[in-house]
């Protein structure tokens, strides 16, 4: 199980992610409880809940809303600047599309010269 901090769950449009990390480790938290008290002990226990919870969240709203906020950046920056500002304006994170960021972030650092 991933949760908080390690998962990822950052909105990089607000450049936020503690409150996200936060929420999704009680959401592990209340899934393991769970598990440990109708298995009887976490040995063999099937965490399922967990992914369904984070999905049912206002953590999952939230990132759907950025989640094509990134993608725009690799057009150059007056482009994503005003790509992120339709998404998190207008559209909402209501567009029909998922554009994928494809260029790694540690690609994208040069040695300092």
């Amino acid at each position: 199980m991933l949760a908080g901090c390690s998962a990822g769950f950052l909105n990089v449009a607000k450049i936020k992610g503690s409150h996200n990390a936060m929420k999704t480790g009680m959401l592990a938290a209340e899934a393991i409880f769970e598990a440990a008290k109708n298995d009887n002990g976490l040995e063999n226990a099937d965490i399922k809940n967990y992914e369904k919870n984070v999905r049912n969240s206002w953590v999952a709203e939230e990132l759907r809303q950025s989640r094509n906020f990134k993608a725009g950046f690799e057009k150059g920056l007056w482009f994503g600047l005003a790509h992120g500002g339709i998404i998190m304006n207008l559209t909402k994170g209501k567009e029909p599309w998922t554009w994928r960021h494809t260029k790694k972030d540690c690609d994208s650092t040069v040695p300092k010269s």
